[in-house]
C-alpha cells in the first residue's frame, strides 16, 4: 500500500517558531481525492 498526497505547489512562505526564528515552508493545494 502506498501512502502519499497528490497536490499542486502554490508557492513558498514562512512560519515563525516560538523563539522568533522563521522556517521556510511550501504551500501545496491538495484537491479532493477519492479513496477506494
Amino acid at each position: 500500500m502506498t501512502i502519499g498526497i497528490v497536490g499542486v505547489k502554490k508557492g513558498m512562505t514562512r512560519v515563525f517558531k516560538e523563539d522568533g526564528q522563521s522556517v521556510p515552508v511550501t504551500v501545496i493545494e491538495a484537491t479532493p481525492n477519492r479513496i477506494t
